[in-house]
C-alpha cells in the first residue's frame, strides 16, 4: 500500500513528458502481455482452421468418387441387357452346344425335324487369353424335314435369332408329301486364333438327337 501512494506520488510530481513517457510503457508492456497470452490461443484457431479446410478437401474429394462410383453403377445397370445381348450375339467361345438347343427349338417351333448336323472346323474349347481374341466363323450344314411352310418359317426363324447366322445357301428335295432342306450357314464368335480343334477340311457330323440329349 506504501509502495503504491509512493508511486502515484512519485507519478503525481513528474512532468508531463515523462507521465506520456510512462504511458506509453505501459500501454506497450499491457501490449505485449495481452499477445502473450492471445499467441497460443490464436496459434491454436489457425490449426483447426487449417485442419477444418484439409478435412472438407478430402470430404469433397470422398463425394466425387462416391458420385462417380453411383454414376459408374447407373450406367452398368442400364447397359447389363444390352451387355448379355451382345454376349448372345458373338459369344466367347464357340458355344456350339447352346447353337445346336437353339435349332431345336426352331425346329420344334415349326413342326420340323432336323434329320442332320455338320460343322466344319469347329474350336470347342472356351478361350483362356480373353486379351487377345478376334472375330471366328463356324460353318455347318443342316438338314431339316417338314412341309414347305415349315422349312420357310424355320428359315425365317433363324435369320432372326440374337444370335449372328448368315445363310449362305438353301437346296430343297422333294419326298413324296415332305420336304427336305439342306442349309448352308455360318455363325460367328470370339476365339483366339490358334485355339482350334478341328484342322479345315475335317468335318464334325453331329446327330442333333444324341447331341440334345446328352445337354
Amino acid at each position: 500500500m506504501q509502495f503504491y501512494q509512493r508511486a502515484l506520488s512519485k507519478y503525481s510530481n513528474s512532468s508531463t513528458q515523462k507521465k506520456s513517457y510512462l504511458t506509453i510503457g505501459l500501454t506497450l508492456g499491457l501490449l505485449i502481455l495481452l499477445l502473450a497470452l492471445i499467441f497460443p490461443a490464436v496459434n491454436h484457431i489457425l490449426k483447426l482452421n487449417k485442419e477444418i479446410a484439409d478435412g472438407k478437401r478430402v470430404e469433397q474429394q470422398l463425394q466425387e468418387k462416391i458420385d462417380n462410383l453411383i454414376k459408374a453403377e447407373s450406367n452398368y445397370t442400364e447397359s447389363k441387357d444390352r451387355l448379355a445381348v451382345l454376349d448372345d450375339a458373338l459369344p466367347t467361345g464357340s458355344s456350339v452346344d447352346t447353337h445346336l438347343k437353339q435349332l431345336e427349338q426352331l425346329s420344334a417351333r415349326n413342326n420340323s425335324r432336323l434329320a442332320g448336323i455338320q460343322f466344319s472346323d469347329v474350336s470347342l474349347s472356351i478361350p483362356t487369353n480373353k486379351q487377345n481374341l478376334s472375330t471366328r466363323d463356324i460353318e455347318y450344314s443342316v438338314t431339316v424335314i417338314g412341309r414347305f411352310s415349315n422349312i420357310i418359317s424355320f428359315v425365317s426363324d433363324l435369320e432372326k435369332i440374337v444370335r449372328t447366322v448368315d445363310i449362305t445357301s438353301l437346296s430343297v428335295s422333294e419326298d413324296g408329301t415332305t420336304l427336305s432342306a439342306a442349309i448352308k450357314a455360318v455363325t460367328h464368335y470370339l476365339g483366339e486364333s490358334s485355339s482350334r480343334v478341328a484342322q479345315p477340311g475335317n468335318n464334325t457330323q453331329t446327330n442333333p438327337d444324341s447331341v440334345l440329349e446328352g445337354q
